[in-house]
């Protein structure tokens, strides 16, 4: 689920129009016309400073979340983020009390990552009383009405970009921290922060069963939109593609091979294209006012949650969040892991006949870049960025074919995919 801000415009400007005109909620035929005037021209219906810079968001949101990532050509795409700019600054002018504008003029502005995190989590209580208020003083009906869904968004929102910009950023806990807030604010999960607690679980090392537990404390939004199943393997058909992430990378840790493997054969029927979103690794829009509204079982929503699963770096995570990992022990989990992946790369050979170096690889890629490079320890430094995405792309790897690994003082270098 996401938020559709042409959809909530709508919502917005329709409910003020009945308002203003004394208007009873139950007049269908009211309703059906004024969203007719919204399709045909909005125009008449924006009568307020507020109603004004709500228009203004949803047309901003179009241009930055929907259509300005898709553009090749630079200079077209910067003159359009101009544009978008300002109208957010105008939005923000006409009602300094919309959240969402404030919210979003701050990631396009922003120095850095960080600072937007620094600036969700200070005001965060800020927000969440501003709404506190709103509720307690909803008078009529059309107020009442407001409060009960679109004045509680903007809240969701901003907890929802706190969490998933903190993962970015590699402090888990805070991110799971926001996105359990949001999930007791509301638990039909309408930010879809559910999906980047999972990520956040999944790389604060929780066990399998633990993020079961979190699927089953948090039912509601998971069997909204899920066919019921009346056997429980069946019922696997159907996990989420973050859900699949992080039980792969639950099994992984756990030398759980074949279980990895399982997941990632349930990942890879589940979306059409899941071969090339695995190998490819493309980045997707992050989306500035709310998580990106793509199809259920969609190569775009695999994308998607490829890309929140590599954000993070587990070296930032212990500064950040005081977790107590010890470098030694990390380095030491590190080497059997990929030492382990050794083994396995060489008893996946054992499925195919034919060894081949595929063409697009000329003579083999290092991965020592892309791995968690045990051999910078000789330097004095380890990077430590144990992304699940690059244990996703190393299984799928040996799904799809077959990885051998050979290690040297410069690491582990790929030398030859079976295709």
């Amino acid at each position: 689920m996401a938020f559709d801000p042409i959809q909530e415009d709508c919502h917005r400007l329709v409910l003020e129009a009945l308002r203003r005109d004394n208007i009873p909620l139950t007049d269908g035929a009211a309703v059906e016309r004024l969203m007719e005037q919204f399709t045909r021209n909005p125009a008449p219906l924006i009568v307020h400073d507020r109603d004004r810079a709500g228009h203004l968001i949803a047309k901003v949101v179009e241009a930055v979340d929907y259509r300005i990532p898709f553009i090749p050509d630079d200079a077209q795409a910067e003159q359009e983020e101009a544009a978008a700019e300002n109208m957010l600054r105008e939005a923000a002018a006409l009602d300094p009390a919309n959240w969402d504008a404030q919210r979003m003029l701050t990631a396009l502005t922003a120095e850095s990552n960080e600072e937007y995190v620094q600036y969700l989590v200070s005001k965060c209580d800020e927000v969440e009383h501003d709404l506190a208020l709103k509720i307690a003083s909803a008078q009529d009906p059309y107020e009442r009405e407001a409060a009960g869904d679109l004045t509680r968004r903007p809240y969701l929102r901003w907890l929802a970009a706190l969490a998933s910009r903190a993962l970015i950023s590699g402090r888990y806990r805070m991110s799971l921290d926001a996105a359990n807030r949001s999930l007791d604010f509301a638990p039909n999960d309408p930010a879809g922060v559910r999906h980047t607690a999972m990520l956040a679980m999944a790389k604060l090392e929780y066990p399998a069963e633990e993020l079961k537990r979190f699927r089953s404390a948090h039912s509601v939004p998971y069997l909204a939109n899920t066919p019921l199943r009346r056997r429980p393997k069946d019922a696997e058909r159907d996990l989420d593609p973050w859900t699949l992430i992080a039980l792969m990378s639950a099994a992984w840790r756990e030398l759980d091979y074949e279980g990895a493997e399982h997941y990632l054969r349930i990942l890879v029927r589940s979306c059409p294209h899941a071969a090339e979103a695995l190998y490819f690794q493309t980045e997707f829009p992050d989306g500035v006012y709310a998580r990106v509204n793509v199809g259920a079982g969609s190569t775009d929503e695999l994308v998607l949650a490829l890309d929140g699963a590599g954000a993070g770096d587990d070296l930032e995570l212990v500064a950040a969040d005081l977790d107590a990992v010890h470098i030694d022990d990390a380095v030491i989990r590190m080497e059997l892991a990929v030492g382990l992946f050794v083994g396995l790369g060489h008893a996946a050979a054992g499925l195919h006949h034919r060894v081949c170096q595929h063409p697009a690889f000329g003579h083999g890629l290092g991965v020592a870049d892309q791995a968690q490079n045990v051999a910078l320890a000789a330097l004095g430094v380890v990077d430590l960025q144990a992304h699940i995405l690059q244990f996703v792309a190393e299984l799928a790897y040996l799904y799809f074919g077959c990885i051998l690994f050979q290690y040297d003082d410069h690491g582990f270098c790929l030398l030859c995919l079976i295709v």
